[in-house]
C-alpha cells in the first residue's frame, strides 16, 4: 500500500510528498522523467496518456493525489479521460484531485470538469479541491518586472489572499461526508472568489479515508 502523487517534483506535488514522507508514509512519486530523484519516495515513470501505466501505478494505493499538467487543453482532456479510466480499473482506496483553479462546471467541457465528473461516477472515495490562487504566481517574471520597473503590483488574479503552499486538507464535515468538492475557505476580503490555502502538512489528511 502506498500514496501515489502526481507531479511529485512540482510546486503542488512536492510539498505533498514531503508531508507524507515526514509522517513515515510510503510514497510513490509519479513523474514523466524516469531518472528523477524524489527524496522519501519511490519514483515511477508514468505517461498521463497511458491508461495501462496509470492503472498499474494506482492499483493497491491507499490514496492518489492528482493534478493535471500544464499542457494544451486538448491534451489535458485526453489525460483526464485516461486518469478516470485508470481509477475505475485500479480502484485506489482514495483519490484527491486539485483543480489548480480550472473550472469544473460540467457545461464547460474542460479537462478539470471531465476529471471531476469522472471521479464522481467512478464510485471511489474522493475529494475535489478547488483552490483559486497561489502566492507563488506573484513571482512570475511579468509580475516581478512590473514591480521593479513601475512600482505596480499586477497579480494574475483579482485577489492574492492564498498562502503559498498547496493544501488538500479536509474539514471535519468533509471527513463525515468525504465525496465532495472543496472550494477554499473564504478569506476576510470583499473580493469575490478570493480564498485562502492551508499548510501542506494537512495534505495527508485529505489523502486518508475517513
Amino acid at each position: 500500500m502506498t500514496y501515489v502523487i502526481h507531479g511529485a517534483t512540482g510546486a503542488q506535488g512536492a510539498p505533498v510528498v514531503a508531508a507524507l514522507a515526514a509522517a513515515a508514509k510510503p510514497v510513490t512519486a509519479l513523474t514523466r522523467n524516469p531518472d528523477a530523484v524524489v527524496d522519501g519516495a519511490r519514483v515511477v515513470a508514468a505517461d498521463h496518456s497511458s491508461t495501462e501505466e496509470l492503472t498499474a501505478a494506482y492499483r493497491g494505493a491507499d490514496a492518489v493525489f492528482i493534478h493535471l499538467p500544464v499542457v494544451s487543453e486538448e491534451d489535458r482532456r485526453t489525460h483526464a479521460h485516461h486518469i478516470v479510466a485508470a481509477v475505475r480499473a485500479a480502484r485506489p482506496a482514495r483519490v484527491v484531485f486539485s483543480t489548480s483553479g480550472a473550472p469544473i462546471d460540467a457545461g464547460t467541457g474542460g479537462a478539470a470538469a471531465i476529471l471531476a465528473g469522472g471521479l464522481a461516477d467512478a464510485g471511489v472515495s474522493h475529494a475535489v479541491i478547488a483552490p483559486t490562487f497561489y502566492l507563488e504566481n506573484l513571482l512570475m517574471p511579468y509580475v516581478v518586472d512590473a514591480v521593479r520597473e513601475r512600482g505596480v503590483l499586477t497579480p494574475p488574479s483579482p485577489c492574492s489572499t492564498a498562502r503559498t503552499s498547496p493544501a488538500w486538507s479536509l474539514s471535519a464535515s468533509t471527513r463525515r461526508s468525504p465525496d465532495r468538492t472543496l472550494p477554499r475557505r473564504s478569506a476576510p476580503t470583499s473580493a469575490r472568489g478570493c480564498s485562502s490555502n492551508r499548510s501542506p502538512q494537512s495534505s495527508s489528511a485529505a489523502l486518508s479515508r475517513p
